[in-house]
């Protein structure tokens, strides 16, 4: 790769500093809107490590400790799009996405999605994400509407808060997607939350049935 490829950029002070704490607080905002128990868990968390520098497509990318990168090196982008494509917004209208990374892959689902169906993000590593979301502008894209987070599969506030007036779109159809540069070290909460959003959608397709099977004979004894 050449030196025009990719450019590393220092994490410490300056406009840069100015320009990072700016970001997180715009990104906070907007995620406290559906998340308000996230958005009080990024703030409060400490940002963990994370090497940030800019691809040829212009995209921020990230390496973690060890050298492990959170997207491509060389057109993240692309790698988002192809990425969300695996998803028909035809047959699906809920994707839980399992690890934020550097959050490309989710701006380019929400675009797939045209902006209709619900993404829930879990991202457990919270000061992963604070360092992230302090690099990199998410509002555009981040629309509290359609985006919904969970970072602690053990808080019920953030379960029901996810899970909360979605049933239409879970019952139209749900999938699971895995970003696998974010999955490392987070096995045992990947099995809870899967778990967890196959229950919430059984229990919407039998709240649903019942409901139908109530209007129907509603309507039945009215024409009788």
């Amino acid at each position: 790769m050449s030196a025009n490829e990719i450019e590393g950029h220092s994490d410490l002070g300056g406009s840069k500093g100015t320009a990072r704490d700016g970001f997180l607080k715009r990104n906070l905002a907007c995620l406290a809107v559906s998340a308000p128990e996230v958005a009080a868990r990024i703030e409060a968390a400490e940002a963990t490590p994370v090497e940030f520098k800019t691809a040829a497509d212009g995209a921020t990318v990230g390496l973690v400790p060890g050298g492990r990168r959170l997207a491509s090196l060389h057109q993240p982008l692309e790698e988002a799009r192809q990425w969300a494509q695996r998803i028909d917004p035809a047959e699906t209208a809920c994707v839980l996405v399992l690890g934020f990374g550097m959050g490309h892959h989710i701006e380019s689902l929400v675009t797939r999605l045209n902006r209709t169906g619900i993404v829930l993000v879990h991202e457990p590593d919270v000061g992963r994400l604070r360092a992230v979301l302090s690099a990199i502008d998410c509002t555009d894209w981040m629309d509290p509407r359609f985006v919904r987070w969970i970072t602690d599969v053990e808080d019920e506030a953030q379960f029901t808060r996810c899970f909360n007036d979605i049933e239409t779109q879970m019952v139209a159809g749900t999938k699971i997607l895995e970003h696998a540069p974010s999955l490392p070290g987070f096995e045992a909460e990947i099995r809870t939350i899967s778990a967890r959003l196959t229950d919430a959608v059984n229990t919407a397709r039998t709240t649903m049935t019942t409901t139908l099977m109530r209007s129907a004979g509603t309507v039945r004894n009215e024409l009788l």
